[in-house]
């Protein structure tokens, strides 16, 4: 099944909680033989403090429980990671 593109809320581990739901991009749903459904999707990610800590987009098959619509409940979202510029968020 073809999807508009929208947006949504990805959490790769399917557990929604404070720091694993990231904004995404929904691309298309596909239905598996077993008659799961799967969302093919773009996420980003936040690259390991070791290494700077830059934002890095991801792309793959999440199964539908991975996925959220944007307009519905939005998950806790974890921005300790943020680094302020001049004491404005970047």
């Amino acid at each position: 099944m073809i999807a508009r593109p929208q947006h949504v809320w990805v959490d790769p581990t399917a557990r929604w909680g404070v720091d694993t739901a990231r904004p995404g991009l929904l691309a298309w749903w596909e239905r598996m033989e077993n008659g799961s459904w799967w969302a093919f999707v773009g996420w980003a990610e936040v690259g390991a403090r070791a290494h700077g800590g830059s934002p890095r987009w991801k792309v793959g098959w999440m199964p539908a429980g991975c996925v959220r619509k944007v307009d519905g409940p939005k998950p806790p979202l974890d921005v300790s990671w943020v680094k302020p510029v001049n004491g404005v968020p970047t």
